[in-house]
């Protein structure tokens, strides 16, 4: 018997029925907003997340990706980083779910924690969570094709493939 997936789809593969039963992936999503939220505060902060080459697609949060991904365009395009200028990134970019008021939230979240002052080392967090996330992929991609028979030469050649399209895995991460 099939379970569902929990989009309410039978699991069309045996990778979406394994994610389908696994736990959550590792992830924090206070220190993504903390994040979030210094860069809001603190256009410095960009550059500072920059220096852990934090990209969008390491939040586990989607809408924290879109709001990664906007705070950079918005940096990027006029060199502000406040709620304001970042919601109308959000808007051009057909995601009007993310309005003014949730970055407003996350800035005065941030603000009250000193967030700021430790975007950093919570960068480096979400970082860290994201190389953990990928490392489960790329075994339970491996697992799969070692239950289906695949050769172990080819089980090597496709761990080595995802590792080389892994986040940058530091040996503190696996530990």
């Amino acid at each position: 018997m099939v379970a569902p997936a929990t989009n309410g789809h039978a699991p069309h593969s045996r990778l979406e029925r394994l994610r389908d039963a696994a736990p959550t992936p590792p992830h924090d999503l206070a220190a993504e907003r903390s994040v979030l939220g210094a860069m809001l505060i603190d256009p410095a902060a960009v550059a500072e997340v920059g220096t852990e080459r934090l990209r969008p697609e390491h939040y586990f949060s989607p809408q924290h990706q879109a709001i990664a991904a906007a705070i950079g365009a918005a940096h990027a395009e006029t060199g502000a980083t406040d709620p304001i200028a970042v919601a109308e990134v959000l808007r051009r970019r057909d995601r009007p779910d993310i309005g003014v008021d949730a970055l407003l939230d996350l800035a005065e979240e941030a603000s009250a924690l000193g967030a700021a002052a430790g975007v950093a080392g919570h960068a480096r967090i979400v970082r860290q969570h994201a190389a953990t996330r990928s490392m489960v992929d790329i075994a339970r991609t491996v697992q799969i094709a070692a239950q289906s028979g695949a050769a172990a030469e080819h089980l090597r050649s496709l761990f080595q493939r995802a590792l080389e399209d892994a986040p940058s895995v530091s040996p503190a991460v696996i530990v």
